[in-house]
Formats: C-alpha cells, sequence, structure tokens
C-alpha cells in the first residue's frame, strides 16, 4: 500500500524515519489504532470510530538488555524523549506518544512481559511474533516503509488486549476489533468473497457485513495455522475469549461495554467470526 502522497501522515514517516535511523537493525511493528487507520480510512477511505493520537510500535528483541538499548539510542537521537514514570513510552518531538512494545526473547511461557526490575507493567504479547510474519509494508510520506500488521492479526491482538486490559480501557479494544469486521470485506476483500469463498455467498441468510467477519475468521485461520496444519493455542484461547462472552442468556461483558445499539449486531459480528476461526479450510 502507497501513502506516500497523505500529506497529513508525513509525522508518521518522520516518526519511522527516525526510528529506523536510531536503530536500524531492529524489526518495527505498527500495531494499534494507528494501523487500524492506515489499513481502513488511508487505505480505502473507511471513516474511522474514533480518532487516535499515540503510535504503538512492536519491537522485536532478544532481551530486556536488548530492549533498553534501543530505547537508549532513540533518547540519544534527541527526537525522542522519556515519558516521565513510564518505561515503556516515549514522545515523539515531545509530541507523540509512542508505546513500545518489545516481544520475542522477553516473552514468558505464557505470553506474558513484565517490564523490570519491579515488573510493572505486564502485557500480553501473544501473537506479536506472527503478527510481524504476516505484516503488510505500507509506504508513507517521505518514501519511509513501515510493516503494518494485517487486519485478521490486528483483530486477535485487540481481543487479546480485551481480555488483558478490559477493565482500564472498557469497551475500547473490542470496539477496534467489531469494527474491522463489520468492514473486512470493503477492505480490499469483495472481491475474494464471490471468487473464492463462494459458500459465504450461497448461504440463503446471507448477510455481507457478517460474511466478511466470518472471512476474516478464516482469514485468521490461515495464518495462525501456517506453519502447523490444524488448529493452535492461539485459535483456541480466541475461541474461549469470545465463547464466553457469547455463550450466556445475557449479553456478556464484552458487549455490554459496546453501546446498545450495536450490541445485537456486534454479536452476530463476533459469532461469524469465530465461525470462521473455527471452520477445518482446504
Amino acid at each position: 500500500m502507497d501513502l506516500r502522497s497523505r500529506a497529513e501522515l508525513e509525522y508518521l514517516g518522520d516518526l519511522i524515519g527516525a526510528i529506523h535511523s536510531a536503530a536500524p537493525e531492529t524489526q518495527w511493528l505498527l500495531v494499534g489504532a494507528t494501523a487500524r487507520d492506515l489499513l481502513t480510512y488511508y487505505g480505502h477511505g473507511i471513516q474511522v470510530p474514533r480518532a487516535t493520537e499515540d503510535v504503538d510500535l512492536g519491537v522485536a528483541v532478544t532481551d530486556w538488555t536488548h530492549f533498553q538499548d534501543i530505547r537508549h539510542r532513540l533518547l540519544e537521537s534527541d527526537l525522542f524523549v522519556e515519558v516521565p514514570n513510564v518505561s515503556h513510552q516515549v514522545r515523539y518531538q515531545s509530541q507523540v506518544r509512542v508505546d513500545l512494545i518489545p516481544f520475542g526473547g522477553v516473552e514468558r511461557s505464557d505470553g506474558t512481559i513484565a517490564w523490570p526490575p519491579a515488573g510493572i507493567p505486564q502485557m500480553t504479547v501473544t501473537g506479536f511474533a506472527e503478527a510481524l510474519r504476516e505484516a503488510q509494508n505500507i509506504i508513507l510520506p517521505g518514501a519511509r516503509t513501515v510493516a503494518v500488521v494485517s487486519l485478521p492479526m490486528l483483530v486477535f491482538l485487540k481481543m487479546i488486549a480485551w481480555s488483558d486490559r478490559h477493565e482500564r480501557r472498557p469497551g475500547v479494544d473490542v470496539a477496534d476489533a467489531v469494527f474491522i469486521l463489520a468492514n473486512y470485506l470493503d477492505c480490499g476483500n469483495r472481491n475474494r468473497l464471490f471468487e473464492d469463498e463462494a459458500d459465504l455467498v450461497d448461504d440463503p441468510d446471507f448477510d455481507y457485513e457478517l460474511a466478511g467477519a466470518n472471512l476474516a475468521g478464516r482469514d485468521l485461520r490461515r495464518i495462525l495455522t501456517k506453519t502447523k496444519p490444524g488448529s493452535s493455542p492461539m485459535i483456541e484461547t480466541l475461541k474461549e475469549i469470545i465463547q464466553s462472552q457469547l455463550a450466556t442468556t445475557s449479553p456478556g461483558l464484552m458487549l455490554q461495554q459496546l453501546p446498545a445499539q450495536q450490541l445485537d449486531q456486534s454479536a452476530r459480528l463476533l459469532e461469524s467470526f469465530l465461525n470462521g476461526l473455527t471452520t477445518e479450510l482446504p
């Protein structure tokens, strides 16, 4: 995707240029709401539900010393400054807040990370390695290229984030996930529905948004089983999160955190996504 002509993204192109200059050998991954905006609004003209001023960057590291070295290089460049008492954030040109999310060699067996020395904050980074593997390269103003999480993997990360922090940020992550599912076909996937996934169109209860959510689930399954056919622990984890919210007589907490007028369709979107995620594919 080529977005170099979008003048409003010059700040992001400059930021990506700055991190590549400071740590050129580092693998960076753009995630979060900024990735959502690039892949939906800027890429396909789909209006996003809320603006974001933060940039979330995954950074592949071998250990905590490696992460601290990268952070130190950013601060030494004089383009980034520390955020007082927040070890995982810096500010670019004293304005844009950047969340640095290390993954890889710092992950514990349960997929979490905990910042030394006190182990605070803690965060789940399950799926970041897979997201980097399947990332989409986007060209920004200044001809800077950044690896951006794919939409199916962004849904996965958002659902995991909801499970991790729904009390601190109620509704934010699930709202982003549902927004992506509702608009998935219009993000460059419409023709695939008719060419490669015709069984969805042949469904007598065909619904455009629900078909897109199902396709997103199928695409995520393809990603997560690429190296090992069949199911995967990450699919099972996501299944448990969603099923626990849908398999109740009243809306689960996940749905309760969404606007009331969206509750029924959001539940259907999540159910259709789950159906796609659990479909055995040829």
